[in-house]
């Protein structure tokens, strides 16, 4: 085939890939990653703060609090020029702990900035992860405690 065949396959390829849960996560913690790659992708730091627990600790960017999880991602979201979308991919390494109430995941976010929603221009990786997710409350929804950036 030619060009604009192997170029029309990137591009559909490209925007199922984007459209992607991430996998390896018992369906109840898929909800919340899903929402939160959500909200990273459409630059919401509201919804994306809707995602950590008030307790939210961490050293994930230098960020400490729930509070300044969210101002950060306020400033970066506000950065990214027009036309520059985000697209969060979540890679789940393990799940390293697990009760009923409780989960430890090694995970990685990476994140790609596109323009035209296919060509990326920029790739920021966190590299490994420990997330700590909890159930919240008596409710079924789930919170992020805490994520701490691993040593290689």
């Amino acid at each position: 085939m030619g060009f604009g065949y192997d170029l029309f396959k990137i591009v559909k390829e490209t925007l199922e890939e984007r459209k992607k849960p991430p996998s390896g996560l018992p369906g109840k913690l898929n909800f919340l990653f899903n929402n939160f790659k959500s909200a990273y992708d459409a630059k919401d730091p509201k919804a994306l703060s809707a995602c950590l627990a008030e307790d939210y600790s961490g050293d994930l960017y230098g960020l400490n609090s729930k509070h300044g999880f969210t101002h950060f991602f306020i400033k970066i979201f506000k950065s990214i020029p027009p036309g520059v979308k985000p697209n969060l991919r979540i890679q789940i390494y393990e799940i390293a702990m697990e009760t009923e109430s409780e989960y430890m995941i090694i995970l990685d976010f990476k994140s790609h900035l596109n323009v035209g929603g296919i060509v990326p221009v920029q790739t920021i990786d966190s590299g490994k992860i420990s997330c700590t997710v909890k159930k919240s409350g008596t409710s079924d929804s789930w919170r992020i405690w805490s994520m701490y950036t691993m040593s290689s």
